[in-house]
């Protein structure tokens, strides 16, 4: 969780009135990383077919995967308009940049034989905004802002699904 705080240029895209309390010109930057994976093998031995069929359940792998970043990069500078305390910043984020993946593989057996079956998907792309702000102090108790997000990006999904039946792809 961030809170911007007030008197920082990274307050500009998260509460803009702030930085009507920005003492002086000043550049900011933050990066955020995340990242890891799990996989498990527990499944119950078997399951029921909807015709009541019982069918054994064997080598059942699900896995996931996934990275994180954001970034932010900001200048603020105050300043006085009308006569009251105000601040001006202009900013860049990558709101987020992720890739993303989860895989599942379980092994069947019934009457007729075994079959291998397989699916994944993958999650990736990002977010970026480039955003002025502005913020000034309306009295001693109460100030007013305002950020305008000009934003750009893609966010796209890749799967895939397999069966090896009794032999036969």
């Amino acid at each position: 969780v961030s809170l911007a705080l007030p008197g920082e240029a990274a307050s500009g895209g998260m509460n803009p009135a702030a930085l009507a309390f920005v003492p002086a010109a000043e550049l900011t930057a933050q990066s955020r990383k995340r990242g890891g994976s799990a996989s498990g093998s527990e499944f119950p031995p078997s399951i029921t077919g909807d015709d009541g069929t019982i069918i054994t359940v064997s080598n059942y792998r699900p896995s996931i995967s996934g990275t994180y970043t954001y970034d932010n990069l900001a200048y603020a500078m105050p300043l006085l308009l009308l006569d009251r305390r105000a601040g001006v910043s202009i900013s860049y984020h990558r709101m987020i940049d992720f890739r993303s993946g989860e895989e599942t593989r379980m092994k069947v057996k019934a009457a007729l034989g075994e079959a291998d079956r397989g699916q994944g998907f993958e999650f990736h792309g990002g977010l970026d905004a480039f955003s002025p702000s502005i913020g000034m102090e309306v009295n001693q108790n109460l100030a007013l802002g305002a950020t305008l997000n000009f934003m750009s990006g893609a966010i796209r999904e890749n799967g895939n699904q397999g069966i090896t039946t009794f032999g036969f792809v």
